[in-house]
């Protein structure tokens, strides 16, 4: 196998680096703006503490059935289901 091999891509990348010797560091300035921050501590902490735990199915009311007794107007798919061939 060639050891001198470059792929048409790699001769792209570096013809494109020598036109546009600024794209490197238009690069990093643009990671700089999303990902090189400094975190506020206090503030990762407060989202933390309020954050709410995600409910297993979103789609559901997600009650339990001690929950559903309680409420008259709950209907449940699964209890649809359940009971609506007996009809």
């Amino acid at each position: 196998m060639a050891t001198n091999y470059e792929s048409p891509l790699t001769l792209f990348l570096k013809s494109h680096k020598t036109d546009h010797p600024d794209t490197e560091a238009q690069q990093r300035a643009g990671r700089a703006i999303l990902w090189d921050r400094k975190l506020d501590r206090e503030a990762q902490e407060g989202f933390r503490a309020t954050r709410v735990p995600m409910l297993p199915y979103v789609y559901y009311d997600n009650k339990t059935p001690a929950e559903a007794e309680k409420d008259p107007d709950f209907k449940s798919s699964t209890m649809w289901f359940q009971t609506s061939w007996l009809a």
